[in-house]
């Protein structure tokens, strides 16, 4: 990912570097969720959360068994990307309403809690 060279970092600790690289890898995800929303509205299809990060990301990448870890482990950065993902999934049913695509509800955000 560019963060680390010869086995030191330049920045500095190694709770920047995992800070950095948390921050590197939710952004990668929540970008391609929020592509991904848009992209599906257009084409009209709906694909794979999981087979459009592996196209994205490849199957064998770092970037995943980072993101599992990620997830796994919990934290900060964990909550980050849970929030993210929880405002793309809001807009993206938003979308998929106003499009005609599914039924309008009361209760929007538990919708999009449970997608």
């Amino acid at each position: 990912m560019g963060l680390v060279v010869a086995g030191r970092s330049p920045l500095g600790t190694k709770e920047r570097l995992r800070e950095a690289i948390d921050t590197r890898v939710t952004d990668a995800f929540a970008q391609l969720i929020e592509q991904l929303a848009d992209t599906d509205l257009q084409d009209g299809q709906c694909t794979s959360i999981a087979a459009a990060f592996q196209d994205q990301v490849g199957a064998d990448s770092a970037v995943l068994a980072y993101l599992r870890r990620l997830l796994i482990d919990g934290g900060a950065a964990a909550n980050a990307l849970f929030d993210r993902l929880y405002a793309a999934t809001q807009r993206m049913m938003a979308s998929l309403e106003s499009a005609g695509v599914i039924r309008p509800t009361a209760d929007a955000p538990a919708r999009a809690g449970f997608c």
